[in-house]
């Protein structure tokens, strides 16, 4: 019954045309045309630096009607994509893994010396267990 209720009223606020345009609008182009930045492309086509061509990319990112020049290129801006994950991903997870073994070390240490510490009397400061022994009371 609540579940009736708010379905009534979200259809009160948002009525069925309005959910029309937005199915309409929010579909996605079978294609894309882009062009090259440094040159004069077709209007409405997406203008991208890393080419030297116009191209018509379909779903999943197929290239449609390329020559065997234009696949080099795509496959040259792949391999430089791929070169630079290859540099990024690794420093990234290797900075990851200082921060993560750091902080292990250090919350073991933090562990240790509370359970093995005493506290001067005089002075408040942790010692740990054999440097407080040559300090007789």
């Amino acid at each position: 019954m609540p579940w009736a209720i708010i379905k009534s009223i979200l259809a009160r606020l948002f009525p069925a045309a309005f959910k029309r345009k937005l199915a309409r609008t929010m579909t996605m182009p079978a294609t894309v045309s882009i062009t090259p930045s440094h040159g004069n492309g077709r209007p409405g086509a997406k203008q991208v630096p890393y080419i030297t061509f116009e191209a018509i990319v379909g779903r999943n990112s197929t290239f449609h009607l390329l020559t065997s020049e234009q696949m080099d290129e795509i496959g040259g801006v792949e391999y430089r994509a791929l070169n630079a994950l290859l540099w990024i991903v690794p420093i990234v997870c290797s900075f990851i893994s200082v921060l993560l073994l750091t902080h292990l070390e250090i919350s073991f240490l933090v562990s240790y010396l509370d359970s093995t510490s005493l506290i001067c009397d005089h002075c408040y400061i942790h010692l740990p267990a054999p440097v407080a022994t040559c300090f007789p009371e």
